[in-house]
């Protein structure tokens, strides 16, 4: 899920969310939803809890 939204390859205003969008099959709004769980976790798991 990051690497798509982060990888090299992506540029800025790229299609990375439609892209997710499209792979699990629903809205962009819910692939940048996914993306943000995901970077929380990320987040969480490098740094600890707060």
């Amino acid at each position: 899920m990051l690497d798509a939204f982060y990888s090299e390859d992506n540029d800025y205003g790229s299609s990375a969310a439609e892209d997710v969008a499209d792979c699990f099959g629903n809205e962009r709004a819910s692939a940048y939803q996914r993306k943000n769980r995901a970077l929380a976790k990320l987040t969480t798991l490098l740094l600890g809890k707060p």
